[in-house]
């Protein structure tokens, strides 16, 4: 028993001697506090395109007589009108391996094309096909040099029929 108390009287004297000791002051080198600078905010004219539904309407009512669809025998995807003579701009996987080509415009007319050009590296092609001038209503193209980062865009076909 003596073994206890002895033992226990050896932790009350370690603990004491610790509580006991005085700590070492070390001065803390002054802080520096540098004051928050307000950030201004973003000055953008960027518009939600949803903000803008009468604008995007307008736009789908002036480009779509200019859409067709393209059916193949191995799918179908969809199309514009590049020009007054015929001339139709597709993907090339639109048409990739098929061996009829037919072109649809918005109006319900149908006619069989042909496609007279191809780019891999773009996937594009031309289909040509024989209609009336009143089915042709070409596209404007724009420039491209004239884009900028962030700017909407706007896809309009009819990739499902």
């Amino acid at each position: 028993m003596k073994t206890g108390k002895g033992l226990l009287a050896l932790v009350v004297l370690a603990l004491a001697m610790l509580a006991c000791q005085t700590a070492t002051f070390q001065p803390q080198q002054p802080t520096v506090v540098q004051p928050v600078v307000p950030v201004a905010p973003i000055q953008s004219n960027a518009v939600n395109p949803a903000s803008e539904q009468e604008g995007l309407v307008a736009l789908y009512e002036t480009v779509s007589p200019g859409t067709v669809a393209i059916i193949t025998d191995q799918g179908q995807g969809s199309g514009f009108v590049y020009d007054g003579q015929g001339n139709i701009v597709t993907n090339y996987h639109v048409i990739e391996g098929a061996t009829t080509v037919e072109v649809r415009f918005t109006s319900g007319y149908m006619a069989y094309g042909k496609v007279i050009g191809t780019d891999l590296d773009s996937d594009l092609a031309v289909v040509k096909v024989d209609a009336p001038a009143s089915e042709l209503r070409p596209l404007p193209l724009g420039d491209s040099t004239t884009l900028k980062v962030g700017q909407t865009v706007i896809a309009i076909g009819n990739p499902f029929g």
